[in-house]
């Protein structure tokens, strides 16, 4: 995902942890199910860390997510923080009371694009 072209053209990324991030979870049970969730894992952004640069980054988890828990995003970001090899700023932002899309309710969902915008803002030197 990650890679020089990315950080050249796109200096911030914002990661909302979505369904294919579950197999990262399942890795134990890949000798169950064998060729498809070896398949999945392929495409899981936390079995494809490795020891490179990668840009800031903003991942946002929800802890009612019925589809995707919390701990899937939150094992990527300690992965990247303990593996990637630049200084770039990983934040995790766990909303404690948001569902799989996010707030509910109009006033918090709004809430949630305008920090979307003010980190994106911010990250490109944006402040005024």
């Amino acid at each position: 995902m990650p890679n020089s072209y990315a950080q050249t053209y796109f200096p911030v990324l914002i990661q909302i942890f979505i369904a294919i991030a579950v197999a990262g979870g399942m890795i134990g049970a890949s000798a169950l199910l064998g060729r498809h969730v070896r398949d999945a894992i392929k495409y899981s952004p936390y079995d494809n860390v490795k020891a490179q640069n990668y840009p800031n980054m903003l991942v946002k988890v929800s802890l009612n997510d019925s589809q995707v828990p919390f701990w899937e995003g939150t094992k990527f970001v300690a992965r990247l923080r303990a593996t990637k090899t630049d200084k770039n700023t990983i934040i995790l932002k766990a909303n404690m009371g948001a569902g799989h899309g996010g707030s509910s309710g109009r006033y918090d969902a709004l809430h949630e694009t305008a920090f979307n915008y003010a980190y994106m803002l911010t990250q490109m030197g944006i402040t005024k």
